[in-house]
C-alpha cells in the first residue's frame, strides 16, 4: 500500500522557524504538537525556507522546447506555410530535432495540407472596397438572385489521392491522350433550382449569346438579377442581347472573390461526382470499347464524359443549392463589413 505523504503548509513552516529561533529544544515539541514528524521537522529547519519545495515535474534546464523555441516554428509557419521541417529546425540553429519539431506543430493544431494559392491583391485596400460596395448592394437587392458560371471537365479529372504500400506510390494507368474538354454553363437561383444549364465540347464562347437566352426564357418574365464573374466571355455585350427588361445582369466588381459565387461550391459538387465515376473505369479498355459501339476513340470518350456530366447534375439538389447560397451569403457579411477574406 503506498504511503501517506502530508503535506507541511507554508504557515506551518513558518511557525516551526520561528520557534526555533526563540533557542532551545522547545520547537521540537512544538513541531510534534502541529502534528510534523520529527525528521520532516529537521528538513524545514536545515533548508531555512518557509516555501514548499518544488517536487516532479520537469526541470527547466533539461526543457529543450522552450515557450520561445516554439514562439519562433509557430512564427515562421505562419510567415510560410510550406516551410519544411528542415528549414524550420535551421530556424531555431539545430536546438531541437526535426520530428519534435514535428510533435510541437501537431500539439498547437497544425496539420499538413493541400496549399491554397492566395493573390496578393486578394485582400488590397482597394479591393476589399470594392468588395464592400458589391456585398452591400448584394444584400439589399430583394428580386430574385440568378448566378452564372462555367467549368470544364476532361478524362484526366480525377482524384489526387490513392491508397497503395507504405514506401510505394499510388499509382493509375492511363492513356497520353485525354480528350476534348467538355464544358458545363450553370445557373443556379436562390430558392434552390437549376434554372438552365448546357453541356458542350471544346469553347463556349459562341454559346454564351444562346445559353443567355435559354436562361432569361425559363425565368418566364419573373423579375431577377444576374450575378456573374468578370471573366471575358461576360463582359462581351452582344452575348446579351437576348436578356429582356425584367431581368438586370450585374457582374462582381471585386476581383479574387469566388467566396461570393455558389456556384463554385456547386462544381464541387459535380466533379467529386465525375472524379468518383472516372475512378471505377478502365481507362485501358476504351478502345475495346469504342471498337464494340462503332465509334471513334475521341467520340466515344467524349460520349461518357457527357454522360457523365448528365448524371452529375442530378446530384445537384434544391437543399445542397440553397445551402452554397448560405455559406456564400456568410462571406458576403464579412465582405460588406470590410473583414478580408
Amino acid at each position: 500500500m503506498a504511503r501517506d505523504y502530508r503535506v507541511v503548509e507554508d504557515s506551518t513552516r513558518k511557525a516551526i522557524l520561528t520557534k526555533f529561533k526563540e533557542g532551545g529544544n522547545g520547537w521540537l515539541k512544538f513541531a510534534k504538537d502541529l502534528g510534523v514528524k520529527r525528521t520532516t521537522a529537521y528538513q524545514i529547519v536545515k533548508k531555512g525556507s518557509d516555501k514548499k519545495g518544488k517536487w516532479g515535474g520537469r526541470r527547466e534546464k533539461t526543457v529543450k522546447v522552450t515557450a520561445e523555441i516554439t514562439a519562433r516554428l509557430l512564427a515562421a509557419v505562419e510567415q510560410n506555410a510550406s516551410i519544411t521541417l528542415k528549414a524550420l529546425r535551421e530556424k531555431v540553429n539545430g536546438a531541437v530535432s526535426t520530428s519534435t519539431i514535428d510533435r510541437v506543430l501537431d500539439g498547437s493544431l497544425l496539420t499538413l495540407k493541400k496549399i491554397t494559392p492566395v493573390p496578393v491583391d486578394k485582400n488590397s485596400p482597394q479591393n476589399i472596397a470594392k468588395r464592400a460596395v458589391y456585398c452591400r448592394d448584394y444584400q439589399g437587392e430583394v428580386r430574385k438572385k440568378i448566378h452564372i458560371d462555367e467549368s470544364n471537365y476532361n478524362l484526366w479529372t480525377r482524384r489526387n489521392y490513392g491508397r497503395s504500400r507504405l514506401g510505394e506510390r499510388a499509382k493509375k494507368k492511363e492513356r497520353t491522350a485525354k480528350g476534348r474538354n467538355l464544358n458545363i454553363l450553370l445557373a443556379i437561383s436562390d430558392d434552390g433550382d437549376v434554372v438552365h444549364h448546357e453541356v458542350h465540347p471544346g469553347s463556349v464562347t459562341d454559346k454564351f449569346r444562346d445559353f443567355m437566352g435559354s436562361v432569361c426564357n425559363a425565368l418566364d418574365g419573373e423579375r431577377a438579377v444576374i450575378y456573374m464573374d468578370n471573366a471575358p466571355i461576360h463582359k462581351k455585350l452582344s452575348n446579351f442581347e437576348l436578356v429582356p427588361e425584367n431581368v438586370e445582369v450585374r457582374r462582381f466588381d471585386s476581383p479574387y472573390s469566388p467566396e461570393l459565387n455558389p456556384c463554385e461550391g456547386c462544381f464541387s459538387v459535380l466533379k467529386a461526382f465525375i472524379k468518383g465515376k472516372l475512378s471505377e473505369r478502365d481507362p485501358m479498355q476504351d478502345r475495346e470499347r469504342a471498337e464494340e459501339q462503332q465509334q471513334y476513340l475521341y467520340q466515344y470518350r467524349e460520349d461518357l464524359l457527357r454522360g457523365l456530366c448528365v448524371e452529375a447534375m442530378e446530384q445537384l439538389t434544391r437543399d445542397k443549392i440553397r445551402g452554397m447560397y448560405r455559406l456564400a451569403d456568410t462571406w458576403v457579411n464579412k465582405g460588406s463589413q470590410e473583414i478580408p477574406f
